[in-house]
């Protein structure tokens, strides 16, 4: 088992990522401090997994310090230099959360794989990208993850910010869900399919000094919202669907070839099962946090 230190253990993904990887027998230390503070002692760990960050969030709801550019700069560029600075152990290896946002949107929706050049097109993209480059040039060996858009529950009532979150949080608390439909293609990913994959890279397959695009499958929106509607039904909750038309939208969709290629044992559960999840644990909550 590896000696683990863990930024932003405290966050909607590092709390269950926490609860995960010491589930799995890994002595973790939850970092304690806020970037770009340094650490009070220098970091002594097999593998450091930098999860911490501020900015960005999603269409439907902003993270902190979304706007704030000297605050992204300081935290998510800073903080990295910061924690590599502080590494007591030369052999540790480091597991940085970086952003599918690195590529930059288009239109038609751009598909990203690895090698797709990066274009950063806000403060917090580019921010991430930067904290990515400081990794690659510091000699250490590491690994990057680009996550799409993250849903599904997370210990202590946590919920993240993206799009199937949001909108099955709105269906629950108002009775209303929102029909979007339309062929445009989206990538979702599942939170324990991404826990997965960091519990199979902490357990050893480590492919150092690469880089991976983490998704699910890509499926059209239209397809999509009726399995979360055909979820939500089977839920027992009553909900009023409305249909609305969704206008072209600029973005970007993250082609998962590579993950499934390196670590063949990974596949993405299949969203009839994600969303059902998704719903009972939004059943069992008085409130949705």
């Amino acid at each position: 088992m590896a000696r683990i230190h863990l930024t932003g253990a405290t966050g909607y993904i590092g709390s269950a990522l926490l609860a995960r990887l010491r589930a799995d027998g890994h002595d973790v230390e939850a970092a304690s401090y806020r970037l770009p503070a340094a650490p009070p002692t220098p970091i002594e760990a097999d593998i450091l997994i930098h999860l911490a960050a501020v900015g960005g969030g999603s269409h439907h709801l902003k993270r902190a310090g979304d706007g704030d550019v000297a605050h992204t700069h300081a935290v998510n560029v800073l903080g990295m230099q910061t924690l590599l600075d502080n590494l007591a152990v030369p052999r540790t290896r480091v597991l940085s959360f970086s952003s599918n946002s690195v590529y930059g949107t288009a239109w038609p929706p751009l598909l990203a794989s690895e090698s797709t050049p990066i274009n950063p097109q806000s403060d917090y993209s580019r921010s991430k990208a930067a904290a990515e480059a400081l990794l690659k040039n510091s000699g250490l060996d590491y690994m990057i993850l680009r996550p799409c858009g993250v849903f599904g529950p997370s210990p202590g009532g946590k919920f993240g910010s993206s799009f199937l979150n949001v909108v099955t949080d709105r269906a629950w608390k108002t009775g209303l869900l929102d029909m979007f439909g339309g062929e445009q293609g989206i990538d979702t990913l599942f939170l324990d399919d991404l826990l997965e994959v960091v519990s199979r890279i902490c357990h050893g397959e480590w492919h150092g000094r690469q880089t991976y695009n983490v998704a699910g499958d890509i499926v059209s929106v239209k397809s999509m919202m009726e399995i979360l509607a055909d979820a939500v039904l089977q839920a027992a909750h009553p909900c009023e669907i409305r249909s609305k038309p969704l206008p072209p939208n600029p973005g970007l969709l993250l082609d998962n070839t590579k993950l499934k290629h390196d670590f063949p044992a990974w596949r993405p559960t299949r969203l009839e099962s994600s969303l059902s999840a998704l719903l009972e644990a939004r059943a069992s909550m008085q409130a949705w946090r």
